[in-house]
């Protein structure tokens, strides 16, 4: 979002598929921090990597199975792929480094969207995760924005869903791309 607004002579559009927005103000907008108990714990990375390490399968497997619609929609080859590489050196911590940001990416956002966003935004989230606050925060930044809510889907879009978003972001890019 942060180069959709700072470049918008070179951005052409911007795409967001299950994205939650940090330090937005409108009537009806929640911080996803609120809800979300995992967003305010990943953000103290050193208590959440002592918590998760040496249990990275089953706290994974509560994220793919309990933050999705279909909590097959994550194959266990691919759930132990993550686990492995969860375990490596340092990609646990890596991993939380996003959570870390998020009060200075609320800040930034905060500032950035004193403005409308002037390229085309698309903004989808699955109704058993994020659901109306992606679309809902695209309507209130952006100047021109699509999107909506995916009915029987969670967190997991291109997991649970691969055909209706792909088939959005081709109609999408093309006429804002």
């Amino acid at each position: 979002m942060a180069l959709a607004y700072l470049a918008s002579d070179r951005a052409l559009s911007l795409a967001t598929i299950e994205t939650p927005f940090f330090g937005l103000s409108f009537p009806g907008y929640v911080d996803p921090r609120v809800p979300y108990w995992h967003l305010g714990m990943h953000m103290n990375m050193d208590i959440t990597r002592f918590l998760v390490e040496g249990r990275e399968e089953q706290y994974l497997r509560h994220f793919f199975r309990d933050f999705a619609y279909n909590p097959n929609a994550v194959s266990e080859d691919e759930v132990r792929f993550y686990v492995m590489q969860m375990r490596q050196p340092g990609n646990l911590r890596a991993s939380l480094n996003h959570y870390g940001y998020i009060p200075q990416m609320a800040e930034q956002t905060k500032e950035l969207t004193r403005n409308k966003l002037a390229v085309p935004m698309l903004a989808w989230g699955g109704r058993r995760s994020f659901g109306d606050h992606c679309f809902d925060c695209a309507k209130a930044i952006a100047n021109t924005s699509q999107g909506g809510v995916i009915e029987q889907c969670g967190h997991w879009v291109f997991e649970e869903n691969p055909e209706f978003i792909a088939g959005q972001l081709q109609e999408f890019w093309p006429r804002h791309g």
